[in-house]
């Protein structure tokens, strides 16, 4: 009806039978009703409906706007705080409790982090400076790259292993060290190795000790061999002079008989014949009795020197002496003759006899010589050495070459037992002068011998002594 919406309800109404003088009987009932009239309770309800909704959904945002800022000013205050530094960090303070414990954890994490580093800084600093002041070189091998780095060398970088362990060993003066230090990094295996490098810089060579240790990579946390190479050149020297010490007798400075008798024995492996000669000076008992042990030292130094002197001489550049016993030596002199070694001897005797004037004091040799051309037993050869000694003592010649039938005649000479004070070669002039000159019977030998060490020691010749007096 026009732009009202009308909804109408019929229902059917019986009002007459069915036998009327009419045909149309049907009858109804009709309402009409506009649209407003129905639907306006509903729609006004539903408005007030979405209306409270929407305001109070708009009320709950706002609500929970507020709340959330109010919530995350604390931890916003606290992020700043990490920003800020330490010192923010250090005053930051706020009312709520969970924040505040947060905030303490974040503030130990933090110094202890700040207490390692400064440490690991001090380490590193420490570190820098102790390698900028060492000679010691460093280097780190990496397994799964097959690289290893150096540092502090003369040629700082990385290196692939396998070059770099060849350059290792060609400069070594002992390559067996060598590959045995690269299987202990190889293997990861924490060792320390001694090995001695030969350079056209370093002809003498020098002693260097590899120690290594397995460390944990921190770019890719798998395990790597980080190795010092330290220069040991004087300890090590000073060890080796020091066992060689231990090898040498004090008095002579020759090799102590068993270190001795052992170094003749290798030189004897593979090498030409030679001759074994088993030296003992004449009446060094008595020598001894009369004028004392520091005298007779000094006299076996004496010989030593002149032999020594001797072989130099006459070519006998790898022989090799022993002192045997109290007066006595053996000498091993490779590539001779007997009758080579028998002249030598005889010129010794010559040369040990002017170590004190005529008349005071006659100083003499015996010697027994064996050739090794048919014996390969060092000790078989000393026997000879030693029964051809026990023989020229017999015959009363300064020498004697073994024969068989000395076998029968005579025994091997016993090798004395050994006296002696200190090393001679350490003693001061005004110790030795004492000990030298302590006896009566020893001045004038004593003086001879004293004479030969301010010559050699002090360069002192053609001294003439105007006035002595004995107290």
């Amino acid at each position: 009806m026009g732009d009202q919406q009308v909804y109408a309800i019929a229902e059917p109404l019986k009002l007459y039978s069915g036998i009327v003088p009419y045909d149309d009987t049907s009858w109804a009932v009709v309402g009409l009703f506009s649209k407003d009239s129905i639907f306006a309770a509903g729609n006004s309800l539903y408005h007030r409906l979405g209306v409270t909704i929407g305001l109070t959904t708009i009320g709950c945002l706002v609500l929970v706007a507020l709340l959330s800022r109010a919530i995350n000013r604390p931890l916003r205050g606290l992020i700043d705080s990490v920003q800020g530094g330490m010192e923010k960090l250090r005053a930051f303070r706020t009312s709520v409790a969970e924040v505040n414990q947060l905030h303490d954890v974040i503030l130990d994490l933090t110094e202890d982090g700040l207490e390692k580093q400064r440490k690991l800084n001090e380490e590193k600093e420490r570190y820098r400076l102790a390698v900028k002041g060492t000679n010691d070189a460093f280097f780190t091998n990496h397994p799964e790259t097959g690289a290893i780095e150096t540092m502090n060398s003369p040629d700082d970088g990385e290196f692939d292993s396998v070059r770099f362990w060849d350059l290792f060993r060609r400069d070594s003066a002992n390559p067996e060290a060598v590959d045995a230090i690269e299987q202990a990094v190889n293997r990861m295996q924490e060792t320390s190795i001694q090995v001695e490098v030969v350079t056209e810089h370093l002809p003498q060579g020098r002693w260097l000790e590899v120690s290594s240790s397995r460390v944990q990579d921190a770019d890719n946390g798998q395990g790597c061999m980080v190795c010092v190479i330290h220069d040991i050149d004087d300890r090590k020297r000073r060890e080796i002079e020091s066992a060689r010490k231990q090898e040498l007798d004090p008095a002579t400075t020759a090799y102590r008989f068993e270190p001795g008798m052992g170094v003749i024995a290798a030189a004897r492996a593979g090498a030409a014949a030679g001759q074994l000669a088993a030296i003992e000076i004449d009446g060094f008992a008595s020598i001894v009795r009369d004028y004392g042990i520091p005298f007779g030292d000094v006299l076996l130094n004496e010989l030593t020197k002149v032999t020594r002197a001797f072989n130099l001489d006459k070519g006998n550049h790898n022989a090799i002496l022993v002192r045997a016993g109290a007066g006595q030596f053996v000498c091993w002199v490779p590539g001779k003759h007997a009758d080579d070694v028998v002249s030598e001897v005889a010129e010794l005797q010559r040369r040990f006899a002017k170590l004190v004037r005529p008349g005071v004091l006659e100083l003499g040799l015996h010697a027994g010589i064996a050739s090794s051309s048919d014996v390969r037993s060092t000790h078989e050869l000393l026997r000879r050495a030693r029964t051809a000694l026990q023989a020229s003592m017999g015959y009363r010649a300064i020498c004697a070459c073994w024969e068989p039938s000395m076998d029968d005649a005579y025994g091997p000479k016993p090798f004395d037992p050994i006296s002696s004070f200190s090393h001679v070669e350490d003693m001061t002039l005004p110790a030795l002068t004492l000990n030298l000159l302590d006896r009566r019977l020893s001045l004038a030998a004593g003086m001879d011998l004293l004479m030969r060490r301010l010559n050699e020691k002090l360069d002192v010749t053609n001294l003439f002594i105007t006035s002595f007096q004995e107290n």
